[in-house]
């Protein structure tokens, strides 16, 4: 190695060494926003919920959440004579897989076959189930003239990924599969959700397409 070479990889050395310092020291010295700088980066309308309680995120929050679900009854609904509406347990999309809740919405006076929409409620991955949307749900199908389906998909995090999508998968597949029984045109088939829900159906648009499944 001649002298230019040798030069050259000290000065390397010590460069690295120089950005490794900073960049330690950088790491170091990053502090969490505060209130006020989150609020500064939310929109108007929601600034006020960066200075809210912040929730510990651990066993006793998911327990106490699921019972709160649980505990709250499936409200009356307010269009309830346009709408009929079926609980049913359908199979999982794997062998092995528990039977998936579910609930079809199908509006009372439409005209001929509708469109399929699969629904999924939010809850963060952790919580929610079929009451949680049931008034939307029931509405989407009234004002829309479509066929819901509202998935009570597995949970995290004793269901790991990708549980929750194989049980909205296979929720799609039956719907299409069930066509004739509930009035539905298989050619104007959707998803969609809440929050976590609406993941959930990213999920799945991703799954259909990569597995050349339903358009």
């Amino acid at each position: 190695m001649n002298r230019l070479s040798t030069m050259s990889l000290v000065m390397l050395m010590a460069c690295t060494a120089v950005f490794a310092q900073q960049a330690k020291k950088q790491k170091n010295t990053v502090n969490p926003l505060t209130a006020a700088e989150v609020s500064t980066r939310l929109s108007p309308e929601i600034k006020l919920l960066a200075f809210g309680p912040v929730s510990k995120l651990d066993s006793n929050f998911i327990t106490n959440a699921r019972k709160a679900d649980k505990a709250r009854p499936t409200p009356k609904l307010k269009n309830a004579d346009s709408v009929e509406i079926s609980d049913l347990n359908i199979p999982g999309l794997e062998k092995g897989d528990p039977l998936v809740p579910i609930r079809v919405y199908r509006p009372k006076y439409a005209n001929g076959n509708v469109p399929l929409l699969v629904w999924f409620h939010g809850g963060g991955f952790i919580a929610g189930n079929l009451t949680s949307d049931h008034q939307a749900c029931a509405t989407m199908s009234i004002r829309s003239q479509v066929v819901v389906i509202s998935v009570d998909y597995r949970l995290a995090p004793e269901h790991v990924f990708p549980a929750g999508v194989n049980d909205g998968y296979s929720t799609l597949l039956w719907g299409i599969s069930n066509a004739k029984t509930y009035g539905i045109d298989t050619a104007k088939v959707g998803v969609g959700g809440g929050s976590a829900g609406a993941a959930i159906a990213g999920s799945i648009v991703l799954k259909a397409r990569a597995e050349k499944g339903p358009k």
